[in-house]
């Protein structure tokens, strides 16, 4: 199951990729980002005067001063237009594109990639992104014919790293074929990254994110899902951290590998998965040689994750049996491998928590089958009571039988106060205030003890959620630090 995670990781770890829009450490910028030789494109690349971008030739341009840039650039998207060749992914694991995209509302339509990329296999709009992008929505289909490499597919990206995706779609097909010739392929693939890399000072977060459209993987040893096929992090430390947020997915069918899940394949540790909505018919792994893992949220999740607030539409979980007795297939409807370490509600080991999700009930086929994730949903659509009890009246809406997001003003922001205790035999503790629902990183900084790493908070059993990603929904909570000794790093 990892294995694809090993892969990639090891790639980004000897490229010693740094956080977008960070400059190099001698100050200098990237030469290729002085000049493009272009009349037709306006702008000079900066937040007030980005690129102006209308059509694939004038993206192709821009491009070529936003790969391996080491400063931010900004491109605006002025229009609809449509792509009318096969396409080649902008940007790789060397030379990454690294620019803040402003899509003004507007559709990148007729992505095809039949048989692109490099030798890492990247396919998607971008091959590997670092940066921001806002309202754009990407259409498209890509049909990987005979994999030859470790692939990373999504109709966004095939990698993304250091990223801020906010009401961001894509739209269209996915098939990735396996190549019987080649042993020990892997791939990760989303509907709209394929992967995001997680490292020291790489964080992520996924916003008002959707993905509509089906997922045909034929790999047998591969993270598929709707949003994000895999969440490698290379450090597994705590300055790194993913967040998906108020997003969407709706499938017919998303199918293949031996990760599988509506919305992330599989998560790593310093993840969380909140306020999200996947509706689909079928989501089914197909390979157990080596076990299989099925979720309608995520198929198996680490650590410091916390899946909270979601809602499971899927009418079909299935994981095969595995034909070896070493070996087992899982499959559960909100993840088919729980959080270790805790993953009921109230459970406080390790930061981690599975928290006031809700499902329809479907049909599950696995050796090992988790129900109890959540409370059962009787009717398929989710109605404004179910919303309001869970939170989701923050975010989401009903507008015409339908769940929908709010627009970003409609959304309360209600404080509560959370109580940070040091910890340490002193008594010491301070409050600080946060939103419910919302992120709430409450780092090493907000209590420091000398000769001492403070590797996480724990919450105590009142807790009912993950305090790194999310604010409690309950006020007056108390959160208490936790410590490791330097020392015992020596040697």
């Amino acid at each position: 199951m990892k294995k694809s995670f090993l892969v990639l990781s090891a790639i980004i770890a000897s490229l010693g990729l740094v956080a977008c829009g960070e400059n190099s450490s001698n100050g200098s910028l990237s030469p290729s980002i002085s000049v493009i030789e272009d009349d037709t494109i306006k702008g000079a690349g900066t937040k007030e005067s980005p690129f102006l971008v209308s059509n694939q030739r004038q993206l192709k341009k821009v491009a070529n001063a936003c790969l391996g840039s080491e400063i931010k650039l900004y491109i605006s998207i002025e229009r609809d237009f449509e792509i009318t060749e096969e396409w080649a992914p902008l940007g790789t694991l060397k030379t990454p594109f690294t620019a803040n995209i402003i899509g003004n509302g507007h559709t990148i339509k007729g992505l095809n990639i039949k048989a692109a990329g490099d030798e890492q296999q990247l396919f998607g709009l971008f091959g590997c992104y670092s940066g921001v992008v806002e309202n754009l929505t990407v259409e498209g289909n890509i049909d990987i014919q005979q994999q030859i490499a470790s692939s990373y597919v999504g109709l966004f990206a095939g990698v993304t790293y250091n990223a801020y995706l906010k009401d961001v779609t894509t739209k269209g097909k996915i098939v990735v074929r396996n190549n019987t010739e080649v042993d020990d392929l892997t791939s990760c693939v989303g509907g709209v990254s394929g992967a995001n890399v997680l490292g020291d000072k790489l964080t992520s977060t996924f916003e008002e994110v959707s993905f509509f459209g089906d997922i045909d993987c034929r790999v047998k040893d591969a993270n598929v899902a709707g949003i994000l096929g895999c969440v490698p992090n290379v450090s597994l430390i705590q300055t790194s951290s993913l967040l998906i947020t108020n997003s969407y997915v709706e499938s017919s069918q998303i199918k293949g590998g031996n990760v599988t899940a509506g919305l992330v394949g599989n998560l790593d540790a310093y993840t969380g998965i909140t306020n999200s909505i996947v509706k689909a018919d079928k989501i089914e792994a197909i390979d157990s040689s080596e076990g299989a893992y099925v979720g309608g949220i995520t198929a198996a999740a680490y650590y410091e994750t916390a899946l909270i607030n979601n809602v499971v539409l899927v009418n079909s979980l299935k994981a095969p049996s595995s034909p070896s007795p070493a070996y087992s297939s899982y499959a559960g409807v909100v993840t088919g491998r729980p959080v270790e370490d805790g993953y009921e509600e109230y459970s406080n080991e390790l930061g981690s928590a599975i928290y006031g999700n809700g499902f329809i009930n479907p049909i599950i086929e696995a050796d090992t089958t988790l129900l109890e994730q959540g409370e059962t949903i009787e009717a398929k659509d989710v109605d404004s009571t179910y919303l309001i009890k869970h939170g989701f009246n923050r975010a989401w809406k009903i507008d015409d039988g339908k769940a929908v997001l709010k627009a970003a003003k409609d959304i309360s922001s209600d404080e509560v106060d959370v109580i940070i205790n040091k910890n340490d035999g002193s008594g010491d503790s301070k409050t600080v205030k946060v939103e419910p629902n919302t992120i709430a990183v409450i780092s090493e900084n907000d209590y420091k003890r000398d000769g001492y790493l403070n590797y996480g908070l724990y919450y105590d059993k009142e807790a009912t959620v993950a305090y790194r990603f999310y604010a409690p929904v309950n006020s007056g909570l108390e959160v208490n630090c936790g410590w490791f000794d330097t020392s015992r790093l020596a040697g």
